[in-house]
């Protein structure tokens, strides 16, 4: 029975032997990776490490070595020599290095880093600054004007012995450059982190093939220059080999991966293409690697990506424009293609949590937020949900304040004097712990809401037409979370009829009519200018107040006016809030002649008379008589002129009438003769009455005018 289960082992035992040296013999020599025994099975001074390396090296020639890492060699064997090999004491693992291949701009659109981009922190983009990508590909070319600025170093050439900054190397298959533009371009196309930094490290020749070793060797590279270069992210875009659960198990990359994730390097990987729904490829199997599914642009799942439970993230990957050799532009399809834009978003969140918070979140804490906030797709053939990313989404749910409010101008309890309405500008902002959506402003006066008004930013700045009342405003600001928020108390205005007084003093100066000036005229122009200009001023003649002005000007000013004539004293008095000023006093004197125009009289003229005494002298008296409306009636001087020709020609009858009388007498006069001489000169002497008595009327209506 016994020997019946040791021939049984025996024959597992040789054909598993059997299929690995038939799969070495399928060409004469293979790479393999050696991976030696950290504990020696005899002491010795030198670490048990070294000390299996040593004796290795004596089974084999150093010529067969293609690689040498401290804890194992990549070389180069024969189906022989591996059998020898395989029975080494200092031996851990033996593993064939197979080749990895790489996997081949609305995309910031689909999954909204457009926007976030526009996010501020700290005066800071969230566009991927102060974070370091290693692309693990082709190489890139640095000389595309998208991505000059963005290398922080040379490339890294990891296809020879050992990984060294290369910069005479570039990018001699395009690949690795166009994924390089997908996370950082910033010119002709926009990267998801455009201001993220990039390290090309070349794992894969100008075919687009390489080895799990050199992609081992970049991979430690990238992990033991993560301090001095920042780098935060790894992105690999491509694999090897199909794998239905975790592959960590007796995989020649698990140590140099967990080692890049216990510094905090988020690894990103490729699922591949292949088309599987059950099965994804390595590395991104692996379970300290984020594994990337792709969509189409209209987020369905793409037919050719691989996926299954171990796929945490998707993003487009079909025909995603991107920058490529000489200059140019191509579009690519594949989950290569949606590697580095899951790579960029963990750079951006990595970003906001030091921006934010001042510290750095585990790249699985940045996976189940971009899971959770993500766009869930349903896949019919896996009959699983899957996540695509929506860096929008993930940064606006940390948002967990509102808004804070700053009113800014006009000050609280603001008090403006005016007498009309006032153009009144109004001043706020608001800032969030993300980013303000929209803000709204509110101005109430004492009973209701008389205006409010939206804006999608963070400051207002709005300019009113107010009238006078008392008023208060606030802002109302809300965030893409929708957290919202006013200030804490509203602010108060009031605008009330100005009081201001006007302490300076003028001074009017008279420019005419000169004192005493004579004129034949009835239109009077009076001319005055100003020392610190008045509120207004008037006209006063005779002391009455006739004219009065508040256009006013400290140049010249003037009044005109219509008069009678008579003789008349004027002056101009001027007033402030506060005061009044007269000028010197004038006077007028007017005199018309032939003039026989109605006109309208305002006001009436002062009337002089004068008596004399003997002896004693002489005295004068005068009086002044406002006529308190304008009258219609004819110039005096007309009436004047009348009476002196009707007193004249009287005066020349009665002389005629004398000298007929006179011509009448006789050395001997009777009484009938007398009567004879009276009765020829009846019609003069009536004419001589009648003249008489209509002197004396006259000389009553000039009279009564007069007064």
């Amino acid at each position: 029975m016994k020997r019946g289960i040791y021939l049984f082992v025996f024959l597992i035992v040789f054909i598993l032997l059997f299929s690995f040296i038939s799969a070495v013999e399928n060409e004469s020599n293979k790479r393999v990776v050696i991976q030696f025994k950290k504990e020696s099975p005899h002491f010795f001074t030198k670490s048990s490490l070294e000390v299996n390396k040593e004796n290795f090296l004596k089974k084999i020639s150093s010529k067969n070595i293609i690689k040498n890492f401290s804890d194992k060699f990549v070389v180069e064997l024969s189906a022989e020599e591996f059998l020898k090999l395989k029975k080494s004491k200092e031996i851990e693992n033996l593993f064939l290095d197979k080749k990895v291949s790489a996997f081949l701009q609305d995309v910031p659109r689909i999954i909204n880093s457009s926007q976030v981009k526009d996010f501020t922190i700290g005066g800071k983009n969230l566009t991927g600054i102060d974070q370091t990508i290693c692309v693990l590909d082709t190489g890139i070319d640095f000389n595309h004007p998208d991505l000059i600025n963005k290398m922080k170093s040379c490339n890294i050439d990891c296809l020879g012995v050992s990984c060294i900054e290369n910069c005479s190397v570039s990018d001699d298959n395009g690949h690795g450059t166009h994924l390089a533009g997908v996370i950082s371009s910033s010119v002709g196309i926009f990267g998801i982190a455009m201001q993220s930094s990039l390290i090309g490290v070349r794992v894969l020749d100008s075919s687009g093939s390489g080895y799990l070793s050199d992609l081992d060797a970049g991979i430690l590279w990238c992990a033991n220059h993560s301090e001095e270069y920042n780098i935060s992210v790894i992105s690999m875009s491509l694999g090897e080999g199909l794998y239905d659960t975790t592959c960590d198990e007796e995989n020649p990359l698990l140590e140099s991966v967990n080692f890049a994730s216990s510094k905090n390097i988020s690894l990103i990987a490729a699922s591949g293409n292949n088309g599987n729904y059950t099965h994804i490829s390595s590395p991104a199997c692996l379970s300290n690697v984020v594994a990337v599914g792709a969509t189409t642009k209209s987020s369905e799942i793409v037919s050719f990506s691989n996926r299954n439970s171990l796929t945490d993230l998707f993003a487009p990957g079909v025909y995603i424009n991107s920058t490529f050799l000489n200059s140019t532009y191509a579009e690519k399809s594949g989950t290569s293609m949606s590697t580095p834009i899951v790579a960029a978003s963990f750079a951006i969140m990595k970003q906001f949590f030091i921006l934010r918070e001042n510290q750095t979140k585990h790249s699985l804490e940045i996976k189940e937020l971009l899971q959770q906030t993500g766009l869930s797709i349903y896949d019919s053939s896996s009959k699983f949900n899957f996540s695509q990313v929506d860096l929008l989404s993930a940064i606006i749910s940390l948002d967990i304040s509102p808004p804070n409010i700053n009113l800014i101008s006009p000050e609280d309890n603001s008090q403006i004097l005016s007498n009309y309405s006032i153009n009144q500008t109004f001043e706020c902002n608001s800032s969030d712990d993300i980013q303000v959506r929209k803000m709204k402003f509110y101005l109430w006066n004492s009973t209701n809401l008389v205006y409010s008004s939206e804006i999608n930013s963070s400051f207002i700045n709005i300019t009113l037409e107010i009238p006078l009342g008392n008023y208060s405003w606030n802002c109302h600001a809300e965030d893409y979370k929708e957290n919202s928020s006013f200030a804490e108390s509203n602010y108060s205005l009031y605008i009330s009829q100005d009081f201001f007084y006007n302490t300076n003093i003028p001074i009017v100066n008279l420019i005419s009519p000169s004192d005493d000036y004579e004129s034949n005229s009835s239109n009077i122009t009076f001319v005055y200018n100003l020392t610190f200009q008045p509120d207004n001023c008037s006209l006063f003649v005779n002391d009455l107040q006739n004219l009065t002005s508040n256009n006013l000007t400290e140049y010249e000013n003037n009044f005109s006016q219509e008069f009678l004539e008579g003789n008349y004293s004027w002056f101009v008095q001027c007033s402030n809030s506060s005061t009044k000023v007269n000028s010197s006093k004038r006077n007028l004197f007017i005199t018309l002649y032939n003039s026989s125009n109605l006109s309208f009289v305002n006001p009436s003229p002062s009337s002089t008379s004068s008596s004399g005494g003997g002896g004693g002298g002489g005295g004068s008296s005068s009086s002044t008589k406002k006529v308190t409306t304008p009258i219609l009636q004819n110039d005096f001087s007309t009436i004047r002129n009348s009476s002196k020709i009707i007193i004249n020609s009287s005066k020349e009858i009665i002389n005629k009438s004398e000298d007929n009388l006179l011509k009448f007498k006789s050395p001997k006069l009777t009484g009938n003769s007398i009567v004879r001489g009276l009765s020829k000169n009846k019609f003069s002497v009536l004419v001589y009455l009648s003249i008489i008595f209509f002197t004396i009327i006259l000389f009553f209506i000039q009279k009564k005018f007069r007064n």
